[in-house]
Formats: structure tokens, sequence, C-alpha cells
């Protein structure tokens, strides 16, 4: 009797090890992907006022991706550097966030043809 009793609670132990480690991932991972409509607005070189649409944004902790909802999409990536990079063209680019939710507020994107400030206000 004692080892049946041993063996169950070794399988119930390992079962709820299984369960939560599954619950733990899909909510570190919901929260590194963070999804949300946005007003995005651009500031390019040659643009003597801001074009200002909808947005939906995207974001991991390497990754950002902002979905203009004229059908643009802008990408960028953060290399092994540690610098934010548009694709495809590679340029450098500068992030910043809201300190309270961790969004992503501002992107500048330094050269090629998707240069210029990229303001976003969830």
């Amino acid at each position: 009797m004692p080892l049946r009793s041993s063996w169950l609670t070794k399988l119930g132990l390992v079962t709820l090890t299984i369960v939560s480690s599954f619950a733990i991932h899909s909510a570190v991972d919901a929260q590194a992907r963070p999804w949300y409509r946005a007003r995005c607005s651009f500031y390019g070189q040659n643009q003597p006022q801001a074009s200002s649409i909808g947005c939906s944004v995207s974001q991991t902790s390497t990754r950002i991706v902002i979905e203009w909802d004229d059908g643009i999409v802008t990408t960028l990536e953060l290399g092994w550097d540690g610098v934010w990079r548009s694709l495809p063209s590679q340029a450098g680019a500068q992030v910043n966030y809201y300190a309270a939710s961790g969004e992503v507020a501002q992107v500048e994107i330094f050269s090629g043809p998707g240069q210029g400030l990229i303001s976003i206000n969830p």
C-alpha cells in the first residue's frame, strides 16, 4: 500500500508541475508579445505635416511590428549588438517606450526609405 500511495503522489506532483509550467509559459508569452491598437503619426523627411492614422502594434523584446491601417507594415528587429534596425533596409533605429506600460511610444528610423519619426499613441 505505501508503494501505491507514493506512486500516486509522484504522478500528482508531475502533473501539477507540467500544468503550472504551461500556465507560467503562457502568461510570460502573453506579456512578451502584447498586441494593441493605437494612433500612429509619421513625421518624415520632406513632409511639412505629420500623417496620422490608426495602426496595430505587436512587440517582443527583439521585434516590433507596426501595421498601419493603410496597409504599410513597419518592422524593427533588435540586433545582437543591441541596435534596433528597420527591416528590410537594416537602417539604424531608436525605440522609446512608455514607462508605465512598456508599450512602444516612439520609433526613429535614421536612414533609408522609412526615415523619420513614428509617434504611437495607444
